[in-house]
This record gives C-alpha cells, sequence and structure tokens, in this order.
C-alpha cells in the first residue's frame, strides 16, 4: 500500500495516539527501500556539467486489450528514454563533449522522492525530467540548470 508523505504522517500521529489503525488486503504489506537507476555516458570534456535525462519508472500502469489505457502515465516516458538510450548506444565510435547521465526515478508517490535523491547524489548539473509524455494534455518536459553556490 502506498501512501502520500501527508497521510503517512497523519496515520502515525493518530498511532501515537493510541489509536489502532486496521487495513484488510490480501497482499503481504512490508517496508521497502526506494533505488534510482542511472546510465552513464562520460564526456570528453570534464569542464561542461553533465547533463541528466530523467523519468520515474515506479507508476501505476494497466496494460489490457482495450485501446485507451489511461493509467500508462510514466510508462511511455520510460519507453520514450529507453530509445534515446538504444540510439545513443548505436553511435559508441562518437564520445559526447559531455557527460550524459540517464536516470531512472523511484518514489513517484512518495512525493517524488527518486528526485530528492537525484539531487543529493549529483552536485552541478542540468536536469530536463520527462513526466507523462504522450499519454495526455499535460505532458511535462522541465528543463532546469542547477546553479553553482
Amino acid at each position: 500500500m502506498l501512501v502520500s508523505q501527508s497521510v503517512y504522517d497523519e496515520l502515525k500521529y493518530l498511532t501515537s495516539k493510541g489509536y489502532e489503525i486496521k487495513i484488510k488486503s490480501g497482499a503481504e504489506i512490508k517496508e521497502t527501500t526506494l533505488q534510482n537507476v542511472y546510465g552513464i555516458i562520460e564526456g570528453k570534456n570534464k569542464l561542461y556539467k553533465p547533463i541528466i535525462f530523467a523519468v520515474f519508472f515506479d507508476d501505476e500502469y494497466k496494460i489490457d486489450n482495450n485501446i485507451n489505457n489511461k493509467e500508462v502515465n510514466n510508462l511511455i516516458s520510460s519507453g520514450i528514454m529507453l530509445e534515446a538510450v538504444r540510439a545513443i548506444q548505436y553511435q559508441k565510435l562518437i564520445k559526447p563533449d559531455r557527460t550524459i547521465i540517464f536516470a531512472f526515478l523511484s518514489g513517484y508517490h512518495q512525493n517524488k522522492i527518486g528526485l530528492n535523491m537525484l539531487q543529493d547524489y549529483f552536485e552541478e548539473y542540468d536536469l530536463v525530467l520527462l513526466e507523462n509524455i504522450g499519454n495526455s494534455l499535460n505532458s511535462v518536459i522541465n528543463y532546469s540548470k542547477i546553479k553553482e553556490i
């Protein structure tokens, strides 16, 4: 069961006050550790900040025989990213000027914690975040430059 941080905090508060919370489910409930997956292509010039292309890979999926699947969310963005990785793989003889990092992020429904993990892991970078590409009118490509401190 996944809940937002605010719901988790409220449940934790209520249990600290003596309330008992019962969840009926056929599934096993256990804690897990979120992990991001990174692919890195080293660039020629270390003076350039790396560019990170990031997608979330752990959204809800509903794949069936219907053409209209409304629950694919970030599945399409992950597919586009994998195709980009494959296209770059065919250019093995061409080394990019700057390092390219492909980040597959976890924690989409936990306040996008995987993005925070990425920001803590890398110091200076330019980020291109892909969300909900190709499946709604709310597609987002967010490009941000991280300022030097």
